[in-house]
């Protein structure tokens, strides 16, 4: 029987013994196989195809720490962090994403390479949305859209799908009605008024919803909605847009944005 090192159980042969130098050395062969860890690295460009179970790869331009299961490369549980995401990773990575130093605004997301979308980093949330208000009162009667002075207004930093909430409070100058006061956000520069009013809020008489959809208020009264859009170009500036359907003088207030991404390019 031979003898064992105390780490790794590398067999040696007893003094005892007669040397049988082609069995020892395939026994220690054999050893060293199941025990050492076999860690490259590199670009992910030198990535070398899966199919040895077990070997590890360290991916110098990622930052990423990969495992071969055989048949494919997976990253292990180990996370990085930066402001620019990486290109084609390999399937399954997460990534957390600094949407907004200075906020601190850090999404978890997970790229998927067979996603149907074209936007594949996908948020799995343990991140904060973007969120932005605007507490000044601001009088506007035209009918037609207008950022009001101190927005709000959000800069996404990547294309691709958002959840946007948002609200304001509304104040009329003609009680009991007769004027809407509109506010909707604009993702795009190709948004038309008609895109506009139809991912709007508005408020009007009677606090209850109509028969399709708008949130209703009273001369006074806060309004909000969240709806699912797609941002197509980045970074863009999302800005709240107001605008009087009648044409009468409205005082909008306290008026708010939060922004979460579903998956972004």
């Amino acid at each position: 029987m031979p003898n064992f090192t105390d780490r790794w159980q590398t067999p040696t042969p007893l003094h005892s013994e007669s040397s049988d130098l082609d069995a020892q050395l395939e026994a220690l062969a054999l050893s060293l196989d199941d025990a050492a860890v076999d860690l490259g690295q590199g670009t992910l460009a030198n990535l070398p195809l899966a199919g040895i179970s077990g070997r590890y790869y360290y991916v110098t331009d990622y930052g990423i720490l990969l495992r071969d299961t055989g048949m494919t490369w997976l990253p292990t549980s180990g996370v990085a962090m930066s402001a620019t995401l990486p290109v084609n990773p390999p399937d399954g990575t997460e990534y957390d994403y600094v949407a907004d130093a200075t906020n601190g605004v850090i999404w978890r997301l997970k790229y998927r390479s067979d996603s149907p979308s074209i936007y594949k980093w996908e948020y799995i949330g343990n991140g904060a949305s973007l969120y932005a208000e605007a507490n000044n009162s601001v009088s506007y009667s035209g009918t037609g859209y207008q950022q009001l002075s101190g927005g709000p207004s959000i800069t996404v930093p990547k294309a691709g799908e958002y959840d946007i909430e948002f609200g304001c409070w509304h104040a009329t100058s003609s009680p009991g009605g007769g004027g809407l006061q509109i506010m909707s956000p604009r993702v795009s520069d190709a948004d038309t008024p008609a895109v506009l009013d139809d991912r709007s809020i508005y408020a009007d008489a009677l606090a209850t919803f109509n028969p399709i959809g708008y949130i209703q208020v009273d001369v006074r009264g806060h309004g909000s909605r969240s709806i699912r859009v797609v941002v197509p170009t980045a970074p863009y500036a999302v800005d709240a847009m107001h605008r009087s359907a009648t044409g009468q003088n409205t005082h909008y207030d306290e008026r708010w944005m939060k922004i979460t991404p579903v998956r972004i390019l």
